[in-house]
């Protein structure tokens, strides 16, 4: 196997991306999430580390104690109760999912025979079989973005760039979505955040070691999100990127789309955290 892996920060001023990288059996893509807040406040700190970087930790610690033909959901349970456990620590309840370290997450455990693929939110994997097939993990959260992101383009506008006053005006908004779509049936999608709901809505995907050709693990930054609507579209466009010119390929048509978005946007350049696999 050849592997490469690929960190860009963007514009965010806190770093709470995660990678796991345990060869040769497991590899992964994490994308912490904080507490909301507002910018001209700064996050929630749990010793020292915003929420998504709590999260980002525990997921990547777990990984790193793991040992070999551990099943994925017992190492994401691990995970799941030390972010329980710090929540509690510090007096959060379980219910406010909008205050809760949580991470989106794609991992994989790779064996002689075969491919396991666990997907929580909107961290996706594409890959390319050796026959030429592609296919990729679904976006469960694209409705639930989609809304948001057309929400904050429209206070955008109404305050004239302001992001301070559109997140004032949003920050309500979107505390009532998470907490109403995260971890639940209404949602669909899979966070991990402590609360023991995050299994129901996991994602899983199996693929023959002996058919793959090239995986390509993701935080949603790395891919512009309207790509994200069509899993096959989706990895089309990843896939044929990367032959033209690896991670770094898709990473730079990524921030051209969003140059042009920036404006509207809660952020210029999102955070992006890739690996890809090559057998």
């Amino acid at each position: 196997m050849k592997t490469k892996v690929l960190y860009d920060q963007g514009s965010a001023i806190i770093a709470e991306d995660g990678i796991i990288f345990q060869p040769p059996h497991f590899y992964g893509a994490i994308d912490g999430v904080s507490g909301i807040y507002l910018p001209n406040e700064g996050p929630k700190l749990f010793d020292g580390r915003t929420g998504g970087q709590s999260a980002s930790h525990a997921i990547s610690y777990a990984f790193e104690s793991a040992e070999a033909g551990e099943s994925l959901k017992d190492i994401l349970r691990r995970a799941n109760t030390m972010i329980r456990e710090l929540s509690k620590t510090n007096g959060l309840s379980l219910q406010g999912s909008e205050l809760l370290p949580s991470a989106a997450f794609i991992v994989v455990s790779i064996t002689s025979k075969s491919i396991n693929i666990i997907q929580g939110g909107d961290s996706l994997a594409v890959w390319l079989m050796k026959d030429g097939t592609i296919g990729g993990t679904p976006n469960r959260m694209f409705t639930y973005e989609d809304e948001l992101l057309n929400t904050v383009a429209m206070l955008m506008k109404k305050n004239e760039g302001d992001r301070q006053k559109m997140w004032e005006e949003f920050r309500p908004i979107l505390t009532d979505k998470r907490r109403a779509n995260t971890n639940t049936a209404q949602g669909g999608f899979a966070l991990i955040n402590g609360q023991p709901e995050f299994e129901n809505f996991l994602q899983g995907s199996v693929l023959k070691r002996e058919e793959a050709a090239l995986l390509i693990l993701f935080s949603d930054g790395f891919v512009p999100f309207e790509w994200t609507q069509n899993e096959k579209s989706l990895a089309e466009k990843v896939v044929h990127l990367y032959q033209r010119g690896g991670l770094n390929s898709v990473l730079k048509e990524t921030r051209r789309i969003a140059e042009q978005k920036k404006s509207l946007s809660h952020e210029d350049y999102a955070e992006a955290t890739a690996i890809s696999i090559e057998f």
